[in-house]
Order: structure tokens, then sequence, then C-alpha cells
């Protein structure tokens, strides 16, 4: 049979006319070819400006300087782009890689965890350092509400993203106000989806406030 030829000038979209004759071309190879599948192309552009883009199933999407790379059909590779990072939202996504944005990790650590793998189990849920007498103040933190003062020696601790199992692990530490008068025992009283109460006890085992409360928290998030 003839063949169309299809030319097209560089930098320049490719029309619709060129991309049926491409379409006819391929057609007409694959009825060639004992039980071999037709062959159909997606609308698409090829150009310098926009990229190359196309948008049927499986489709490679969008590749531009500007956009970055780009797929929207099942199985989807998601964007990749140096202003936007890496972002994957199908079935066995990659999840998101972004330098603002942080990455996600939604695996856990099986029951004999591999050397030198990182697992959603081990990373920390929260911390915060926090002033523990007179006007409660926190210094620093990550995913910390708010600080209660429950009571001499009792403080509330509040998450802004609440876990999903109160079985979270909890550890404190105290900086001291002053000599060996003043060591203290530490003790997290109870836990919850949304926070933590912790106390402090000097060494007679009366509850007494702190200068400096230390807090890390791992769990289920």
């Amino acid at each position: 049979m003839a063949w169309d030829v299809v030319s097209q000038t560089l930098n320049t979209v490719l029309p619709a006319s060129k991309i049926n004759q491409l379409y006819d071309n391929f057609a007409a190879l694959a009825a060639q070819n004992s039980g071999a599948p037709v062959v159909t192309f997606p609308n698409s552009i090829l150009n310098a400006n926009a990229g190359m883009a196309s948008t049927g199933v499986g489709s490679f999407g969008s590749v531009n300087a500007s956009s970055g790379f780009r797929t929207t059909g099942v199985g989807s590779f998601g964007s990749v782009n140096a202003s936007s990072g890496f972002l994957t939202t199908g079935v066995g996504s990659f999840g998101l890689l972004h330098v603002n944005s942080g990455i996600r990790i939604s695996v856990s650590a099986p029951a004999t965890p591999i050397a030198d793998t990182l697992y959603r189990d081990a990373i920390p849920r929260a911390w915060v350092t926090f002033q523990g007498c007179g006007t409660v103040a926190i210094f620093h933190s990550y995913n910390i509400a708010a600080i209660s003062d429950i009571g001499a020696g009792n403080w509330g601790v509040t998450f802004d993203t609440a876990m999903v199992t109160s079985l979270n692990c909890v550890t404190a530490t105290a900086g001291r106000v002053g000599g060996g008068s003043d060591a203290r025992e530490i003790d997290i009283q109870s836990h919850s989806l949304n926070g933590f109460c912790v106390s402090a006890q000097d060494i007679a085992g009366t509850l007494a406030d702190v200068t400096l409360m230390h807090c890390l928290v791992f769990g289920t998030q």
C-alpha cells in the first residue's frame, strides 16, 4: 500500500492532520501483520514551548523545562519538577519528595527491621523543650500545639496532629533548678491520641516544677 509521508518544521505544533496521517500509517502496519494489535495515538503536542504532551491511558503526560515531567494516566508517575519536587498519587505511589513538603514514608518496619533502612515507626512524632516553672512556655517543639500547667510538677502536652493509637512511646528528661537536692524523677502519667501528661518529683518524692522539660514521642500517626 502507499504510505503518507509526514514531515514537520522544527519547533512548531504538530497539527491534527499529521497526527491522523501517523495514525493511518500505524494502523496499516498493524493490519499487515496477522494478529497484530491496532495502534492508536492519543491527541498530542510536540512543541519547544509546550513540551511534549499526551492525554491517553498510560500517557507520558508532559515534559517541559518549565513545568517539569508530569503524567496523569493510570499508573501515573505524577510530577517531577525543580519547584514542585517529585509527586505521585496513584496506586503504588512513590509518595512525596519536596524541599518544602519533606519526605512521606508510609512503610512500617517488619518483625526484623533491615539495617540502614528508615521506617515510619522510627520517625519521632513529636518533641518539645518547655519551661516548667513560673509561666509555662514552649521554647522549641515539633507537632506540639500547647502545654498546660495542671499543677505543681504536672503538665499536659497536646499534639498538633493526633496519633492513631494511644499506645505511643514518650520519654522525658528535666533540667534541675540547682544542687543535688533538686534532683528530679520524671514520670509519664497518661497517653492519649491527642497528647500526654508528664510529671516531675524532687528527691524527696514531692511533685515540683522544673526549669526545663524535654520530651520525645514515637508512635503511629
